[in-house]
């Protein structure tokens, strides 16, 4: 498996990579970063980022980035790579909770896609059909119906030996109130849209009403999806992005459309760079996505009221996170599903190149009635753009959009800055679960170097776990040391995947870029691996002396301060070589 996995195709799932040297590098996909700090090696099998120090091995990136156990990531990669598993971990990962749910969703598509041919889904084609979907669309997305029956899609998934505990937590049925144990399907009478993760498992579901439906009943909602799971977050995800990452990463914009219809039309005829967004605004994890995959984005919302409300919140999340963004607008006031299918793709790849930039379509679309309003509506339209501009946070653009709203608005920049200045302070938006930094304490060259060695192999440490039993505890990396030992004496051998498999986030940090930055140098001998513990145990030994002296002059300011300043210079010096 260890072999077989490579690391830069399953890292390139999380972000952009370009090969430079014999590395490959891109933004972290752990924490946000304009400048890519983001290593990964092939031939060792591991990445780092050097701004955040997350680090580990190709199994480590999936465990992180999936919030996988390591059996679920070794289960992942034998799926990907085709590989059968035989013993206990990989067994025990199809029992996992997640993996299940992935699963049922997958048994829950197949369900929908099979009653869509059928003669129950005859009125769906039709739909689709006169929609202008063709039956090449329906197939490359996957796409169902799902039957108006109560609980069809429970009955199968029971009689498949899905117990309701976990049909529940997928999103697919609900429980009835007051009614015992009763459930009915969430999605009826409607074509169905899986939403697929860029990794190729279904993770959840969005249903459309067919119209007929829409007209019967006044309360069923247009469009409905699954609700936020254990493997769900619409938040975190785009509709369509593992069929269009590609040619995103290869285009460099990603052309953002709202409905799933509006996706399945622009993919069908030629827009390959697009994707749906999920909801009504962007959340700073979708933009920080994009940015991952090198991608500036392309708003393409309806053009009703509640689309144009959505551009200006989704403007407010780019600007923030200082990411590119472009607006379209559509002629005659049609949807981009209707768009592509009455003018062709010719057209609507004009209007994405003559997209203006969001703050300039921002300012277009409130001069367009500055000119018509009264004194105090126009004060009203100058604060709606500088409430836009505030949340611009690169400085080079603020100057841009503000130079341009003084033109517009017969203002000087000055007064502008003013007034945005007078604005109420408003709370910043949510970091929206970042990644916590891994501090690392840099160890000594001795210490990197008895890291080398140690990691080799299992008789390595062992040649010298009498003498390093007195030193290690007091080390940098003295919890991989503890975990080595173990290993070594549990099982007799590892190699790196083990290795990685029983560290945690910070100790798998630190030994991926010791690794990374050193391994190079070559592994060292039996005979320079006991030096490096003889100069430990001497530099452990004149750190105690120093703290000594230190203790014994407290009493004694000038005293004191003499200690501490050959203390300080002492550690200064130490991990002065260790940078």
């Amino acid at each position: 498996m260890y072999e077989a996995a490579d690391i830069v195709e399953i890292a390139s799932i999380y972000t952009a990579l370009k090969q430079r040297g014999g590395k490959h590098v891109g933004l972290c996909p752990f924490h946000h970063e304009k400048t890519p700090s983001f290593s990964v090696d092939r031939a060792r099998k591991l990445y780092h980022c050097f701004g955040c120090h997350q680090g580990g091995d190709v199994f480590r990136l999936v465990m992180e980035m999936e919030r996988f156990s390591f059996v679920e990531a070794l289960k992942f990669l034998a799926e990907r790579y085709n590989i059968e598993l035989v013993g206990g971990r990989g067994n025990k990962a199809a029992s996992s909770e997640r993996k299940r749910l992935i699963e049922i969703n997958a048994l829950a598509k197949g369900f929908y896609q099979r009653v869509l041919q059928s003669p129950d889904g005859r009125e769906a084609r039709d739909f689709l059909l006169k929609r202008g979907v063709m039956a090449d669309s329906v197939a490359a997305l996957q796409l169902g119906y799902a039957p108006p029956q109560w609980d069809r899609l429970y009955a199968h998934l029971r009689r498949e030996g899905v117990p309701d505990d976990l049909i529940l937590k997928a999103g697919l049925s609900v429980q009835r109130q007051g009614a015992g144990s009763s459930y009915y399907d969430r999605f009826r009478d409607r074509v169905i849209f899986p939403i697929i993760s860029e990794g190729g498992e279904v993770i959840a579901f969005g249903g459309r009403v067919l119209p007929r439906e829409a007209e019967s009943s006044a309360g069923s909602p247009k469009f409905i999806n699954s609700p936020e799971t254990a493997v769900y977050s619409k938040g975190k995800q785009f509709y369509g992005l593992n069929l269009t990452r590609d040619q995103i990463r290869k285009s460099g914009d990603a052309v953002i459309v709202e409905g799933y219809m509006d996706f399945v039309l622009l993919y069908q005829e030629g827009v390959k760079n697009c994707v749906a967004s999920l909801g009504t605004s962007l959340t700073r994890l979708q933009v920080r996505l994009l940015e991952r995959h090198g991608a500036a984005g392309i708003l393409n919302f309806d053009p009703d009221t509640a689309g144009r409300e959505a551009v200006i919140r989704s403007l407010q999340t780019f600007f923030e996170e200082d990411v590119g963004v472009r607006v379209m607008s559509l002629p005659d006031g049609l949807d981009p599903d209707e768009f592509i299918l009455q003018r062709g793709l010719q057209d609507y790849v004009e209007l994405i190149r003559n997209a203006p930039p969001g703050e300039v379509f921002a300012l277009d679309s409130l001069f367009s009635s500055y000119a018509g309003h009264d004194g105090q509506r126009r004060v009203g339209d100058v604060t709606d753009f500088l409430k836009l501009c505030r949340s611009i946070s690169n400085q080079i653009r603020l100057e841009l959009a503000l130079r341009e709203a003084s033109a517009r608005f017969g203002m000087s920049i000055g007064q502008l800055h003013a007034e945005m200045q007078k604005l109420p302070q408003v709370a910043g938006s949510q970091a929206e679960h970042p990644q916590a930094v891994v501090h690392l304490a840099r160890p000594s060259p001795a210490e990197v170097r008895l890291v080398l060695f140690c990691a080799a192999g299992a008789e390595n440490y062992g040649a010298i776990s009498n003498s390093l039993a007195t030193t290690a505890p007091a080390l940098t990396c003295a919890s991989i040391f503890q975990k080595l030992g173990t290993l070594a004496g549990r099982e007799g051998a590892y190699d790196r995947e083990r290795i990685f498999s029983v560290l945690d986030s910070a100790e798998a940090a630190q030994l991926s870029r010791i690794l990374m930055e050193h391994e190079d140098a070559g592994i060292p001998d039996l005979a320079e691996a006991k030096s490096c513990v003889e100069a430990l145990r001497n530099e452990a030994g004149e750190a105690a002396r120093l703290q000594s002296a230190v203790e014994k002059a407290q009493n004694d300011p000038d005293q004191l301060t003499v200690a501490l300043a050959r203390k300080q210079e002492y550690m200064r010096k130490l991990h002065a070589v260790a940078k």
